[in-house]
């Protein structure tokens, strides 16, 4: 089975870019969504949850909780699309001292569409940020000062320090992005500014009165088998005069080929390592089975001398549902319908020769009368004569016959390229599919059944993970009642072995 899942960085189901972002109070901060607000853009709606666990240096641990989504909605014009997103979240501290941070963000994205697989696009994210601060004869590697916001981490202070505050933020984010037959991404650039608006709360203490975050952002896939791809990824974060580089890599590999996979639509093991230079090395692992999604990920610092986080660990949740495909259609001609009028005409009379000057009898008028009106009236009714005939020209539905082996559903690796062949000519212009199961007659009648049932939806599994949308497929099962030949015989009986594929096109 072809591999669908191309990971749309942009809707990665774990929402955990796993990257160097600049942070308050901890590492949690690597959403794709805070990279660039534009990164929503998709074709899944989607939910997310996670938890991060920070371990902090003296005895002290750090908490969080975020959950996130996204829909795709329509906009007026064709090829322009968007999505609405939020992002929730909360962390606070066990141990000594207090620090928490209750964020509620929510985005607005809409890209518009370049060609059938790329499209580019820009974001808006508004979000409001509370945290308070209460520490009490205690040091925390990161102290925060009011007006000055946090200091350097290695300067101790020993006297009680409380504080809260809340603002505002507002970020913008605009991104480049080619996707595959599955919408996936294969390469994406974006640029963007996060929290224009944020108050200093930086590591170095410098005050800033405008003090964003700059970050550049990349993905390009550089190898793109059936089973396994390969993305470099990069992440370019400035603020306050300082750079942070992160470069790391995305890949995934198909779990279709083991056995307890094969009842899923999508099955695949999805793995990041990223590296955060001279600050962090983070690896996540993660495993797809049709739209749900479960992931783990740990980062490490690697500077302990100068990093009060001794380690992080994650849990992710996620579940998506494919909402639309991306809307490209080239202008086209229009044809000109034709019409034919057929006008038949039959004229009915007795050629035999006959005496126009003697006169019948009045018993055989009546009965010739009888006749030659029973026959006008009757025939003409039976040959539809008189009539009018519109011929319309229209296209006729693609059709072709899969075969399967015997008692088996799998499609061979030829059916799946000639399918896919297929279907990519026609993508752009289905407007219905019907898929009818068949099975020879050897079994029972439930069994040929539910058989011609399963590879019917063998086949409207490959057409999704083509690109086709689900509710335009219809899928029937005939088991061994309709065979297209003779089942008493062994090639009539390998040919019945197969699942009919009709396509509607405009």
């Amino acid at each position: 089975m072809k591999h669908i899942y191309k990971v749309i960085l942009i809707l990665s189901i774990m929402m955990n870019y796993a990257q160097a972002q600049d942070i308050n109070f901890s590492g949690y901060d690597k959403t794709i969504g805070r990279v660039n607000p534009s990164a929503i853009v998709s074709n899944y709606a989607y939910i997310n949850a996670q938890y991060r666990y920070t371990g902090i240096k003296a005895d002290n641990q750090l908490h969080t909780y975020a959950v996130s989504g996204a829909y795709p909605i329509r906009l007026r014009r064709r090829r322009l699309f968007g999505t609405l997103g939020f992002y929730v979240l909360n962390d606070q501290n066990i141990g000594n001292g207090k620090l928490q941070k209750t964020e509620t963000e929510f985005t607005f994205a809409s890209g518009y569409t370049l060609s059938k697989y790329s499209y580019i696009a820009t974001g808006l994210n508004l979000g409001y940020h509370f945290q308070s601060i209460d520490i009490n004869q205690y040091t925390t590697g990161s102290q925060y000062y009011h007006g000055e916001g946090f200091i350097n981490p290695r300067m101790d202070v020993n006297f009680d320090q409380n504080d809260q505050a809340s603002y505002m933020n507002l970020s913008f984010g605009a991104n480049y992005t080619i996707v595959d037959k599955q919408y996936e991404v294969k390469k994406q650039f974006g640029f963007s500014v996060i929290h224009f608006n944020q108050p200093n709360m930086n590591w170095s203490g410098y005050n800033y009165q405008f003090n964003p975050i700059y970050r550049f952002h990349g993905l390009y896939r550089v190898i793109d088998k059936k089973d396994w791809n390969l993305s470099p990824t990069y992440l370019l974060s400035y603020q306050n005069k300082e750079m942070i580089y992160t470069f790391g890599t995305k890949a995934k590999y198909n779990l279709k080929n083991f056995d307890f996979t094969r009842r899923k639509k999508r099955a695949w093991l999805e793995m990041d390592l990223n590296y955060r230079v001279n600050r962090e090395v983070f690896l996540r692992a993660g495993v797809q089975f049709d739209d749900l999604f479960f992931g783990i990920g740990h980062g490490q610092p690697l500077d302990q001398s100068r990093n009060i986080v001794s380690g992080v660990t994650e849990v992710h949740f996620g579940y998506r549902k494919f909402i639309r495909k991306l809307y490209y259609k080239k202008k086209r001609k229009k044809k000109k319908k034709t019409y034919t009028n057929t006008i038949k005409k039959t004229t009915s009379y007795n050629a035999e020769k006959f005496d126009h000057d003697k006169k019948l009898p009045e018993s055989d008028v009546k009965t010739e009368s009888n006749q030659v009106s029973s026959v006008d009236v009757e025939e003409t009714l039976n040959e539809v004569t008189n009539t009018e005939e519109h011929v319309v020209e229209e296209k006729i539905p693609f059709r072709k016959d899969i075969q399967f082996k015997i008692g088996t559903a799998a499609l061979s690796q030829k059916e799946v390229q000639e399918l896919k062949a297929s279907i990519d000519e026609l993508i752009d212009v289905i407007v219905r599919i019907e898929i009818i199961g068949h099975t020879d007659n050897t079994g029972s009648e439930p069994f040929n059944y539910q058989l011609g049932l399963k590879r019917a939806n063998s086949v409207r599994n490959q057409l999704i993970d083509s690109g086709i949308d689900g509710s335009l497929i219809e899928v029937i099962s005939k088991g061994e009642s309709s065979p297209k030949f003779d089942n008493n015989t062994f090639e009539g009986r390998i040919r019945n072995r197969r699942a009919e594929l009709i396509i509607y096109i405009r």
